[in-house]
Formats: C-alpha cells, sequence, structure tokens
C-alpha cells in the first residue's frame, strides 16, 4: 500500500462529473489524449503516475459504495483519490478472491486510510477492500482507477506534464502490531460474510488491552496506518519495547 495528497487538482471541476459516472465503468482511450477532458486528463495523470513500464489499459469511475468488494479481471493497480472527508475508513485486506472463497486467512494485516479531500491511495487490485461503517458518518467519494495489462502505453514525463500538470507528495505509514486475538479468523470472517459496522473498527482502535489503548490516542483520524500482528502474546513484552516498535515505524 502506498498513500500521497495530489496537489493542483480543481476539486469542483472534477466533482461536476460525478453524476455521469458514478459507479459507471469506462475505458480511458489513450489514443484520443489530444480531445480529453479534465477527467479523462486526471486519470490519465493518475495512471502515468501508478501504472508499472508495460502496455496498460485503463479503466475509472466514481464510487461511494460501502461494501466489502474486489475489482473484477485482477487489476494491477487499484488507486482510490478520496473526493471528500470521512470519518468511516477504508480497510484494504491482502486477501484475494481465492482465499475470500476458501476462507484461507493466511495473512492478518489490514491498512486503514481515513478518507481525505484529493488524499490517493494506491493497492494491489485483486485484494478486497471496503468501508468500516459508523452510524455518524457518510462515506467518501473516491475516483477509482484501475490499471489492467494492455496494449496502450503512456507517455513519458515530458509529455504527460503538457496533458495535466498535477502533484503527488507521499504520506507516511504508521504501523501499528497487535495481538493475533484482534485480527484472526473471526475478524475476517464477520468482515467478509456477516456484517461490516462500527464493532470492526472498534475492536482495532478500542482494545481492551492497555498497550493498544496507549497507541490509539496517538494516532489522528486521518491518518494511514497498518496493523500488523504480533506472533507473541502481548504480555510477554513491556510496556516500553511496545513503543519503542511503534515510534520506530513513523
Amino acid at each position: 500500500m502506498e498513500t500521497w495528497n495530489i496537489i493542483g487538482i480543481d476539486i469542483n471541476k472534477l466533482k461536476k462529473y460525478i453524476p455521469s459516472h458514478n459507479d459507471k465503468k469506462n475505458v480511458l482511450n489513450i489514443q484520443d489524449k489530444h480531445n480529453f477532458t479534465y477527467l479523462e486528463k486526471i486519470v490519465y495523470k493518475i495512471a502515468s503516475f501508478n501504472a508499472p513500464k508495460k502496455g496498460v489499459c485503463v479503466e475509472y469511475y466514481f464510487s461511494n459504495n460501502p461494501e466489502m468488494t474486489f475489482e473484477k479481471n485482477n487489476p494491477l493497480v487499484t488507486s482510490f483519490t478520496y473526493l471528500n472527508n470521512s470519518e468511516c475508513p477504508t480497510i484494504f485486506t491482502c486477501h484475494d478472491l481465492e482465499k475470500y472463497k476458501y476462507k484461507d486467512f493466511p495473512n492478518k494485516n489490514c491498512f486503514i486510510s481515513f478518507p481525505r479531500e484529493l488524499k490517493h491511495v494506491c493497492v494491489n487490485g485483486s485484494n478486497f477492500y471496503g468501508t468500516l461503517m459508523t452510524d455518524s458518518c457518510d462515506t467518501a467519494t473516491r475516483l477509482v482507477v484501475n490499471i489492467y495489462d494492455g496494449m496502450n502505453f503512456l507517455l513519458d514525463d515530458e509529455d504527460n506534464n503538457k496533458i495535466c500538470d498535477i502533484q503527488f507528495t507521499k504520506n507516511k505509514i504508521k504501523e501499528i502490531c497487535i495481538d493475533n486475538y484482534i485480527i484472526n479468523y473471526d475478524f475476517y470472517e464477520e468482515l467478509y460474510y456477516i456484517k461490516q459496522d462500527t464493532s470492526l473498527l472498534l475492536k482495532i482502535l478500542t482494545s481492551n488491552d492497555i498497550f493498544l489503548n496507549k497507541i490509539s490516542s496517538h494516532v489522528d483520524k486521518y491518518d494511514d496506518v497498518l496493523f500488523s500482528v504480533y506472533e507473541f502474546p502481548l504480555n510477554k513484552i513491556t510496556f516500553n519495547e511496545l513503543f519503542k516498535k511503534y515510534y520506530s515505524n513513523i
């Protein structure tokens, strides 16, 4: 997972395209780049920033769908650009459709991103993601750009700037290590198959464990956080050791 802030986008101009492109997937016609709309210029710039150095196909759409889902046909890269703030975070997992079908959850890590206007998140396009809902907030609208294998080659940097001049500034990701009893098989089973709600977020951010409570108080609601699982019980380490491990990742 990688995350940036984007500078140089006219957010109000971009939002005007939401009604006509909401949950309607479009394929970018790269060959027609000289006639791009403003939205297509932004999509092209995002694709150029995230695309591997190979032929690609670029798909894009707007969405505020909170359900746990995955992008069909396994994109090489999926990126979100949030168009508004929200206190309902997006959760990204390390599980693809195959692991979902067979309830195979060997990787107990997850990435949580709190939406902020023009924050940009780039993830593995084949993995499940969704929104952790609360009763007090609405989901964020996001511009989703998927990159697939294809025949089109994007422009080099010099020509790319002629299409759209926006900049990406890197964000830090904070890593928090927690015990196996919080993110485990039951956590993912509830997330994927039962019901996603506030309790999932509370399991992470307001655990009864004193160590995690102290750590979560240092996490701003708009921070990007990677939660990984300790391979040994928390009661076998000291308070100072836990904080040392946490702050070394800030």
